[in-house]
């Protein structure tokens, strides 16, 4: 990198080392913002990536059940849902005995009816989505 004086500009009583390193900590903040940005978007597509994904291999429809869910651990709250393997007509027991919101819901092109309480931010696809006996959906 070149050094160069000082040197007033005409008429406006500015020099040209202040206006160079005025330019340089904005690029170097600059240069800052866009990498916490780029972390802020890696860890976001990382946590979006863990949805629970629905498998039904306990066979029993209760969404509380472990076996039921890829990884064998039921979704806490917050969880996205991923219920994309389901092609046929099922009945799923929102059944966990307490208050869980969850994520982003993704339907299967099965028809669900969910019976029990299930809240969550979205889903992808409410015409596939049925309400059983005493059920909500929020």
């Amino acid at each position: 990198m070149k050094l160069m004086k000082c040197a007033k500009i005409r008429g406006g009583g500015v020099d040209n080392c202040g206006i160079m390193q005025l330019c340089n900590f904005g690029i170097a903040q600059l240069r800052f913002a866009a990498l916490v940005l780029a972390s802020i978007c890696v860890a976001f597509i990382s946590i979006e990536a863990d949805a629970a994904v629905w498998t039904g291999n306990a066979g029993n429809g209760s969404m509380k059940d472990g076996g039921n869910w890829q990884g064998g651990t039921a979704p806490a709250s917050g969880d996205a849902l991923d219920f994309s393997a389901i092609t046929t007509a099922t009945t799923l027991a929102a059944d966990f005995g307490d208050s869980r919101e969850f994520g982003a819901v993704t339907m299967g092109s099965g028809i669900i009816t969910f019976t029990g309480s299930l809240a969550a931010t979205s889903f992808s696809d409410t015409g596939k989505l049925v309400l059983g006996t005493n059920a909500t959906v929020t």
